[in-house]
């Protein structure tokens, strides 16, 4: 099948509204396999190819001829698509694998559904295991997951990647904070705060490490430190409410430095 003959003219009259050559002749090559009347078509960020595998409902692998879209997407049915496998038949960049890999991650981090996520973040990882950026985005979703150990060493990793990311800091002080670990959350939210002098939500997170420390004085400063950086006008509201009522707390020979 291939945009110039039957596959684009079946594939354009039985998907109404499929007006790229590629979309018409993938279509149509579903028509062919059996997939026809199951329409669960989906999206999936993937490269621009002429050639794709999939398998049908018995089992058999197709090769589905069409034109690359422009916008480099290419439409799939639902999950039966062997998606290795046809990374495997088509000559495809790592570069290229690894952003099919990271899309498909990032939406289904998207969609809460981290245990999917991870999977594709790992294998993103197994092509540029030296991507920061990944590394966080791993920590995050082994957060998502409350497996707060794996997050920071995930974070740990991307420190020692590139030592100036705030965010990695952050995200591990986080974890320890959940941890109750406050000592070394602390050292962390104060290092983002050196990196970083008007990362706000660093002030925020030392400002609840020293509130649950018992610390009124630091947590104020800090609190005070988010509302004047922060753009979260309600959060903000919030936060001078509490600092309004924990100065309410304090002993009268204690002051709070401006």
């Amino acid at each position: 099948l291939n945009a110039e003959g039957s596959g684009f003219y079946l594939g354009m009259n039985m998907f109404d509204g499929y007006t790229d050559a590629a979309t018409a002749a993938i279509s149509a090559a579903m028509v062919y396999a059996g997939y026809y009347p199951y329409a669960n078509i989906g999206l999936l960020r993937a490269p621009k190819v002429l050639t794709y595998t999939v398998a049908n409902e018995a089992g058999e692998d197709l090769d589905i001829f069409a034109l690359s879209a422009a916008d480099g997407y290419i439409y799939y049915y639902g999950k039966e698509i062997v998606y290795e496998k046809a990374m495997a038949v088509v000559t495809v960049s790592d570069d290229e694998k690894f952003e099919n890999y990271v899309n498909l991650a990032d939406s289904f981090y998207k969609k809460s559904d981290f245990s999917s996520a991870l999977l594709e973040y790992k294998k993103a990882l197994e092509i540029k295991p030296s991507d920061e950026i990944i590394n966080i985005k791993l920590g995050n979703t082994y957060k998502g997951l409350s497996q707060l150990t794996e997050a920071i060493e995930a974070y740990d990793v991307a420190i020692k990647i590139a030592p100036d990311n705030a965010d990695s800091y952050f995200n591990k002080g986080l974890c320890q904070a959940e941890l109750n670990d406050l000592s070394n959350a602390k050292i962390n939210f104060e290092k983002v705060i050196t990196l970083k002098p008007d990362y706000a939500y660093a002030y925020y997170a030392l400002g609840l490490s020293y509130e649950k420390e018992k610390d009124l004085v630091n947590a104020i400063q800090n609190y005070e430190k988010f509302i004047e950086y922060s753009a979260d006008k309600n959060l903000k509201n919030n936060v001078q409410n509490k600092v309004n009522n924990l100065k309410k707390k304090l002993p009268t020979e204690e002051v709070v430095e401006e």
